[in-house]
């Protein structure tokens, strides 16, 4: 009998686990924006914000080394700012000039919508991983040990001030971006399958415990219980993880379930880009939904509506480059 759960089946079950996080992050976005109530209590909602974002910057982690050591620093800075950071900046752009002309139309006069909070500009999670990045590419121009760098960084992230610019989101993601590096480093191929089960009981039972005043959008480093929320963070996060990845493995088994997750995971950040702008007009409309049915149905069509309308517009040059992060 197999007590492991094997990993490697490097570009299908990575492609497949990168499939299931941008689904939750479309499925995410749908709860909030379509059940404007009462999103911020949904019992999925709260796992789903318990670490499908972890989930991202752990597989980012995995594949940012040894590939950072292939390009001088300059070609770096410039592929990840072509590739990451420009596609944040043009959609921040965009929803600007969306969410203002909505305005000006209803109001019928002249308003310029600004982002309360300028951390989340953009696609903000793309603009921390490029921070990320590239602080990870000057580590390794030096003879420092990568993971005992970052290490420290975890520490001084900790330590940072709510005021500092994206410090809330460094904080509560920095952690699993070390780990999915470490996965790599150190060759985990294989997750025992006790240790699955374990992480599926404590994700299960622990998440229920989860609220949004504990995410990184609401919980302050002044708070007197910041350290154990923290832990209960990064513990929920992991145990998170390991269960995608147990039941990503397990889908690797049905042809056409992970085909199609497979070719949703290679088209992540398009998606995340596109279905952005649905919400930036849903917004507007104050609908409201809480049929669980309704909401799951209503976001994986919006899944399937991205890749299309990205698959149709990929040939474009400039949409291409400036919102796909990708040139033709």
């Amino acid at each position: 009998m197999n007590n492991t759960v094997d990993l490697n089946k490097r570009v299908v079950l990575y492609d497949i686990v990168k499939g299931i996080a941008i689904y939750l992050v479309v499925l995410g976005h749908s709860i909030q924006y379509i059940d404007e109530l009462g999103w911020q209590t949904d019992m999925m909602e709260r796992y789903i914000y318990a670490f499908h974002m972890p989930l991202f910057i752990f597989v980012s982690g995995y594949f940012f080394y040894p590939s950072v050591r292939k390009y001088s620093f300059k070609d770096y800075l410039r592929k990840k700012f072509l590739n990451i950071l420009l596609p944040s900046i043009s959609v921040g752009i965009c929803t600007i000039i969306m969410e203002s002309s909505l305005k000006i139309i209803k109001s019928r006069s002249i308003i310029f919508w600004f982002p309360e909070n300028w951390e989340y500009f953009g696609l903000w999670f793309l603009t921390l991983l490029f921070v990320i990045l590239v602080i990870g590419k000057l580590i390794a121009m030096t003879n420092i040990n990568m993971v005992h760098a970052f290490s420290v960084l975890v520490i001084i992230a900790y330590f940072l001030p709510d005021k500092v610019l994206m410090a809330n989101q460094l904080r509560c993601l920095l952690p699993f971006f070390v780990l999915g590096m470490i996965m790599k480093i150190m060759s985990i191929r294989k997750v025992p399958s006790w240790l699955s089960l374990l992480a599926f009981v404590v994700f299960v039972f622990g998440g229920q415990f989860y609220r949004f005043e504990h995410s990184m959008y609401f919980f302050s480093r002044d708070n007197e219980n910041y350290l154990l929320v923290y832990i209960y963070r990064v513990v929920i996060g992991l145990s998170g993880i390991i269960s995608t990845f147990t039941l990503c493995v397990y889908l690797t088994n049905f042809k056409n379930v992970s085909k199609f997750l497979s070719l949703i995971g290679q088209t992540t950040l398009p998606i995340y880009a596109i279905h952005v702008f649905f919400f930036s007009v849903f917004v507007h409309l104050h609908i409201h939904i809480d049929n669980t049915i309704l909401i799951l149905a209503f976001s994986v069509l919006l899944l399937i509506i991205s890749y299309f309308i990205y698959v149709f517009t990929n040939s474009q040059k400039y949409i291409s480059l400036f919102f796909y992060g990708r040139s033709n």
